[in-house]
């Protein structure tokens, strides 16, 4: 962040410089998104964008681990954007 600083976008929205912090949620909770979220508002700036991303797909052995087997939910993604 302080290498390239807040995401600067030019007229067409298009990212021209800046940090951008993708988060992907997973189920359960288990990615920690309220404490990463937490933690990159106070420690890198409660200006930082981040791109939370629901995409993810229990694959391979994943379905096998009870806790990650899950898909992530809509309601998920609202509650952390919430946050």
């Amino acid at each position: 962040y302080r290498q390239v600083g807040e995401l600067v976008v030019d007229e067409s929205g298009l990212a021209q410089r800046g940090l951008i912090v993708r988060h992907l949620i997973l189920p359960n909770g288990l990615a920690g998104s309220e404490d990463s979220l937490a933690w990159l508002a106070g420690e890198i700036s409660p200006t930082v964008t981040v791109s939370i991303m629901s995409q993810y797909l229990p694959l391979h052995r994943a379905p096998r681990i009870p806790r990650l087997g899950d898909k992530v939910r809509g309601g998920n993604k609202v509650d952390i954007v919430a946050t």
